[in-house]
């Protein structure tokens, strides 16, 4: 997946806060993505992203690749053959490979290995440009059509496939390019004839495409409610995303609250494949992920080992947060304030029972002078004053529960000091809440038969 911070058009965001991306596998959204939708899931959101058909490939069987190029007119030309090479797990990657003369000879070229496990060439890119040796008196105003053919050792898998020159038309070198892509025996053959523009290549370089994929004309992403909030925007809108030296379009497909990784942020989420396509063909052959998120993972240890870099796990951050150096003082004040708590309960209690009990001294001599017996004195005592424990025990659960409901989410803050994304959610332990009021009853319940009791029998 990718994390990073994008340009928008022309806007860079507010003070402190950049617009994000964040692209992913958007088919696995359902299983990595956290948060919650109203409405909707992760799952339907990805499915709005996803670039369709998996593109076309060339398995490869070894690191040994014949290019042949050739040009009518004009001076020599150099081309530098570019390979996106996608591994087994789809992780795409560039190799380079040593440059060529298009002298109309047939050259066996090598630079790839190790190739990873399950190696396919997704897209190559032939970045062309004048023989430094070529003599200045031959560079004219001609257009001249270069041939190009190259061979790779593999399996085709697929036909669909798309040439086309790389960069802004006005400005190419290299137009009218059209190409193939045919099998012949054990290799594949990538064909392809263009026109050059001698002079302009004495300026700029040229570039020629292909891919195993159509090229996409935007690229559909979701945004955070806070982005759309300050862009104005929504389904169906358009804009520009800066990656490097290259412009992305990006139409909006939906909006959600916030997006994984940089809640409460201006941010645009969009799925990596059709990000990485979009890139191909403006000739960013590099990788455009930084870091991997992995759903349920088996062991998550053992990430520790694969030399991937700092590794960060749910588990992990939840015992941080929750009894981590900065979050000590909490649980230090609950086991604090617990029995602080009931200490001041029972003995409050009591006292309120024996000062009560004592003013009415002579009530209760007089109820036994009128042969009312102790058991039956003791029950109204209990009776009373019990009540009164039972209807303090309910209102403090009421007061509690409003106060857990209005002041609780507002005291949970982020790292970030901010509110968290998602909105905290209450939620009610019902088990351990009975199992407290049912044993703060029960104790209020007995040390007012203890004292009303020893009462009684003075």
């Amino acid at each position: 997946m990718l994390e990073r911070a994008v340009p928008v058009g022309q806007w860079l965001g507010g003070t402190g806060e950049p617009p994000h991306l964040v692209a992913l596998d958007s088919t696995e959204a359902g299983t990595v993505l956290r948060g919650r939708i109203p409405g909707s899931s992760w799952a339907a959101v990805g499915a709005g992203l996803t670039p369709g058909r998996a593109p076309s490939a060339v398995k490869l069987d070894a690191d040994r690749y014949v290019l042949k190029a050739s040009s009518q007119e004009g001076p020599q030309l150099l081309l530098t053959p570019r390979l996106v090479i996608e591994d087994a797990s789809g992780l795409r990657g560039a190799c380079t490979l040593p440059p060529v003369l298009a002298d109309g000879k047939a050259h066996e070229i090598t630079g790839c290995a190790p190739l990873p496990e399950g190696a396919k060439v997704v897209a190559m890119a032939a970045d062309v440009e004048l023989d430094p040796a070529a003599d200045p008196d031959d560079i004219t105003p001609i257009v001249s059509t270069m041939n190009l053919q190259m061979r790779l050792p593999g399996v085709l898998e697929g036909e669909t496939w798309s040439a086309k020159e790389s960069g802004a038309d006005q400005i190419a070198p290299v137009t009218g390019v059209r190409g193939e892509v045919t099998s012949s025996g054990a290799d594949v053959v990538l064909t392809v004839s263009a026109s050059t523009k001698i002079a302009d290549l004495d300026y700029v370089n040229g570039s020629i495409m292909v891919t195993g994929f159509e090229r996409p004309d935007v690229v559909p992403v979701a945004v955070s409610q806070h982005f759309a909030d300050l862009l104005g925007t929504g389904p169906g809108k358009r804009f520009d995303l800066s990656l490097g030296i290259n412009t992305v379009p990006v139409e909006v497909t939906t909006v959600v609250p916030d997006v994984p990784s940089v809640p409460g942020r201006a941010a645009v989420l969009a799925d990596i494949d059709t990000l990485s396509r979009a890139l191909i063909v403006r000739g960013d052959l590099s990788g455009v992920g930084n870091a991997w998120w992995v759903g349920d993972p088996d062991d998550p240890g053992a990430a520790a080992g694969l030399g991937l870099g700092e590794v960060t796990t749910r588990d992990a951050v939840h015992r941080e947060l929750s009894s981590g150096p900065l979050r000590v003082g909490v649980p230090a004040a609950l086991i604090v304030l617990v029995p602080a708590v009931l200490l001041l309960a029972v003995g409050g209690l009591t006292m309120h029972i024996v000062s009560d009990l004592r003013v009415r001294a002579a009530e209760t001599q007089r109820l036994r002078s009128l042969g009312l017996p102790r058991s039956a004195v003791r029950g109204l005592l209990l009776a009373q004053h019990g009540g009164l424990v039972v209807l303090l025990t309910g209102a403090g659960i009421a007061v509690g529960a409003l106060a857990a409901r209005l002041v609780g989410p507002l005291l949970i803050r982020s790292d970030l000091g901010a509110a968290p994304a998602p909105e905290a959610l209450l939620v009610w332990p019902w088990l351990p809440e009975t199992l407290w009021i049912v044993g703060l009853l029960g104790l209020g319940l007995v040390v007012v038969r203890l004292v009303a009791q020893v009462q009684v029998r003075r």
